[in-house]
């Protein structure tokens, strides 16, 4: 009987080549009766038959391949479909040495030896063995005494397929995400969630307000909030009632284009990212390779003390994490370790800062566009500036054209370009409009941190509602790089700026 992969040994599956049964003394160029015969791709020269299981993937697999002497493509045939095509790695293997296709055994013999793990012993898989080690038939004899050189090469050649495999992916279901909390949809949560911390941070700041908390922080005195505006509160708060009116229908309709939330492909998805750094990895012994190391010796050296850290300067290379029991290669701990940073942390990071940038972009250029034109000035966003002292809940005091192209087709547009989920862009959302009160807010407090993290707060934007700066200081809501980057910052600081208008008072 032929050598098989031993059922228990800790070799990934990958690696090994399935059973060569000692009936296939011939092969047959017979194909398989396979559904949707027509969506099968065209067979290589010298494979007789499709993989069944795979005969829809874009590149070719087997299930009986027929290599003769003159052929060298089953080495790496069996690369391209193990490395590339994970459930398509089921291969029967049938060599042939002459053109009546009947397979020669010690020819066969001598594929299967190639193709097995090089030294390895199928009892102690951890034991390596020598090639006069080896005992069998008089057949195994004249393979390893005629062929040294193929197997020699063969070893090679396996030890490559080794290094190459990859883990298998997870399998996953998707089902419909649940909501948050159960007396309420994710759906109307992203829709009512910002008008109600709207209203909330208002009324706080308003209470702070009117009962004078604060003084020291004050940007204004409450006699120039009534003195220098030129709106009603009233008439302040129905505008904002109308633009939030026009946000959730704009929400409600963006939100109904939405695909159903799903969920269940999150190990899926982590496992993509761990097989990414684990590619990535084989790049590290050519660049080290650069600056003049070598990363096999420093592997070879540290394989003791660090295993992780030396499988991963060797490209990738973990034998010591093969189980029987997983029968596959497995992903060393600190790849799923990266791979789950990234997926959980890194991916939705990146996402809400581009969002944040694109959001930035949109209003710098229209909220400059209305200052620099006059007719979009005084058509729509001169509005807004009719509060010289902005106070919190005049925050989305504008006309509703200006405040539906600003601020709700903005955010939209930051929401469906980045590919954030739902909840992803309620919390985005949110965010936005309790930064954006916190810029109208009309007090510096020290200790808050929205006002600290970047330096577009509500002093740099209560200048720009000045007449002395109001053609600068365009930047909202979150950062000023625009502003800094195109030079439309205020010069000067707005402390100064009021000293010097109260030393002109007193000298009049």
């Amino acid at each position: 009987p032929l050598p098989h992969p031993h059922p228990h040994s800790s070799i990934p599956l990958a690696t090994q080549v399935p059973q060569i049964r000692a009936s296939d003394t011939k092969c047959s160029h017979a194909r398989p009766t396979l559904p949707n015969d027509a969506r099968r791709p065209k067979p290589s020269p010298g494979i007789s038959a499709l993989s069944p299981a795979c005969h829809t993937s874009p590149f070719f697999t087997t299930d009986t391949i027929e290599v003769c002497e003159d052929k060298r493509a089953l080495f790496d045939l069996y690369l391209i479909i193990t490395i590339r095509f994970p459930p398509c790695r089921r291969l029967s293997v049938c060599s042939c040495t002459h053109p009546s296709h009947h397979c020669h055994p010690v020819r066969r013999r001598r594929l299967v030896l190639a193709l097995r793990p090089p030294n390895h012993h199928p009892e102690n898989p951890h034991r390596h063995i020598g090639t006069h080690e080896r005992s069998g038939t008089s057949e195994e004899a004249m393979v390893n005494h005629t062929s040294s050189g193929p197997s020699a090469a063969a070893a090679m050649a396996n030890e490559t397929l080794f290094r190459t495999a990859l883990p298998p992916l997870p399998t996953f279901s998707l089902e419909p995400t649940g909501d948050v909390f159960v007396w309420i949809s994710d759906f109307w949560l992203s829709l009512l969630l910002p008008v109600a911390v709207y209203w909330a941070m208002s009324i706080f700041f308003h209470v702070i307000d009117v009962l004078d908390l604060f003084p020291q922080y004050r940007l204004h005195t409450p006699d120039e909030i009534l003195r220098r505006n030129h709106a009603s509160r009233f008439e302040v708060a129905r505008d904002v009632v109308i633009q939030q009116v026009i946000q959730v229908v704009t929400g409600a309709a963006l939100a109904v284009t939405e695909p159903p939330e799903m969920h269940g492909k999150a190990q899926y998805d982590v496992a993509v990212w761990a097989t990414r750094l684990r590619l990535a990895q084989r790049a590290l012994p050519a660049l080290l390779g650069l600056l003049g190391l070598n990363a096999t010796d420093i592997s070879k050296n540290m394989s003791t003390s660090h295993p992780l850290l030396a499988g991963a300067l060797a490209g990738g290379y973990y034998p010591f994490l093969a189980t029987a029991e997983s029968a596959a290669p497995t992903f060393a701990p600190w790849e799923l370790t990266a791979a789950k940073l990234i997926y959980h942390v890194l991916i939705p990071g990146l996402q809400f800062f581009v969002a944040v940038f694109i959001l930035d972009t949109w209003q710098y250029f229209l909220h400059r566009l209305m200052h620099m034109n006059r007719w979009l000035y005084t058509t729509f966003h001169s509005r807004h500036h009719r509060l010289y002292v902005p106070y919190a809940y005049g925050a989305l005091y504008n006309h509703p054209f200006e405040g539906f192209l600003l601020d709700t087709l903005g955010a939209a547009i930051a929401f469906k370009v980045t590919g954030m989920t739902l909840r992803q862009g309620t919390c985005f959302f949110t965010f936005s409009t309790i930064k954006t009160i916190d810029d109208h807010c009309g007090y510096a407090f020290p200790w808050d941190p929205l006002q600290l993290i970047t330096s577009n707060n509500a002093a740099y934007h209560d200048i720009h509602h000045q007449t002395w700066g109001i053609k600068a200081n365009f930047s909202q809501p979150f950062f000023t790089f625009w502003d800094t980057l195109l030079g439309t910052k205020y010069k000067g600081s707005r402390t100064d700026r009021l000293a010097d208008k109260k030393r002109v008072e007193k000298m009049k």
